[in-house]
């Protein structure tokens, strides 16, 4: 099994996209409208022939891969067919549904079709937060923040009506009912070649989803810095919170692409990323403040956020910051490996408004 060691000090350096076999950049400006303003992009998933964009407030909309508006997912109220602020959604790409995942307390996912038709209601475990579509079910997380000693399950396999085809037994039992606040990522999925990847903050050891049992595929080695249960469990107050969030290192992002694993963690109060190759021939560490360096096309640093494909990656940033980059002098008087690139980026951004709605990024590897 392949560990990538993450135990500190760790050698910080710049990290070029060149550096990754990285090509070309793909810029798509989210089509503009006023009944379709994103405020920010909390996530982004890929359904078949669009991209899936959940913002901060709260809507889920559809657009193509041109940038061009679809249809909005849903509607937030109370009334039928109607939910509340979102907190996952996944996609069944094969049957054209989504899934969406209320942020309260309700025990319901709401499925609409891809044009954005209610299409029924089914049950699903109190607690749930993260949601994944395969062809093996429905997976759902229970965070459990509380630590509710009766919820012994926090992973749920379901069929398409709700009902629970298989239970899996927490590994790792708290008891703290005092703070009930949890971290930033409890859990995190992702879905790479097909398979899906889950890794617990308790957990050192990245697992893969086969034959609905969770296999250990690899190991993010942070030593000592490694979240523990007895450490969750000293946690009272915002003091202990803070005490426990600088001593400890707990990821925020993960996601593979090509040949590497990209990791987003936080300790001491700062932000890394580190990228590393399965062959064992790179590995680096980078200030997350700073992200990964554009020297494709000279636009603005990099912050990677999944992967849209084996060898695309998915960024994104708002139109006013892409303007304020490419009218500095910082870029002006910059030099890329693709100067051709670097003039249809600068004529994109003029032709901006601060406005508008963000660009994507998809970063594309040499194939």
């Amino acid at each position: 099994m392949v560990l990538f060691d993450l135990k500190e000090p760790y050698n910080v350096s710049e990290v070029k996209l060149s550096e990754l076999g990285v090509t070309d950049i793909q810029y798509i400006p989210l089509q503009t409208d006023t009944n379709y303003i994103l405020s920010s992009i909390q996530k982004l998933k890929v359904a078949e022939s669009s991209f899936i964009i959940f913002d901060n407030s709260l809507q889920i909309n559809r657009f193509g891969f041109d940038g061009m508006f679809i249809n909005k997912i849903g509607k937030i109220g109370r009334g039928p067919g109607e939910f509340r602020a979102p907190s996952d959604f996944t996609i069944d790409n094969q049957n054209q549904r989504i899934f969406i995942c209320p942020l309260e307390n309700e025990t319901q996912l709401y499925i609409y079709s891809l044009n954005g038709n209610y299409l029924y209601e089914i049950p699903c475990p109190n607690y749930t937060r993260k949601i994944y579509y395969s062809k093996m079910g429905i997976l759902c997380w229970n965070d459990n923040m509380s630590g509710q000693k009766d919820v012994m399950d926090n992973l749920f396999l379901l069929d398409d009506k709700g009902n629970v085809i298989k239970k899996f037994v927490k590994k790792y039992n708290y008891s703290n009912t005092v703070f009930p606040n949890g971290f930033q990522e409890e859990f995190l999925m992702y879905e790479f070649n097909g398979n899906l990847y889950t890794k617990e903050i308790y957990s050192d050891t990245v697992f893969i989803f086969e034959n609905d049992e969770f296999f250990p595929a690899f190991i993010l080695d942070h030593g000592e810095t490694t979240l523990s249960v007895e450490a969750r469990e000293r946690i009272v107050d915002e003091k202990t919170m803070k005490e426990v969030n600088t001593q400890y290192s707990k990821e925020i992002n993960l996601f593979e692409f090509s040949n590497y694993v990209y990791s987003e963690f936080l300790y001491h109060d700062e932000g890394y990323g580190f990228i590393g190759s399965f062959d064992g021939e790179y590995k680096s560490f980078f200030n997350l403040e700073y992200g990964i360096i554009n020297d494709i096309d000279n636009g603005p640093n990099i912050w990677f956020k999944s992967a849209k494909d084996n060898n695309t990656i998915l960024s994104w940033i708002n139109a006013f910051e892409l303007k304020t980059h490419v009218a500095s002098s910082e870029f002006k008087n910059s030099t890329p490996k693709y100067p051709e690139k670097k003039k249809a980026l600068e004529q994109l951004a003029n032709s901006l408004d601060e406005n508008d709605n963000p660009v994507l990024m998809l970063v594309k590897l040499k194939e």
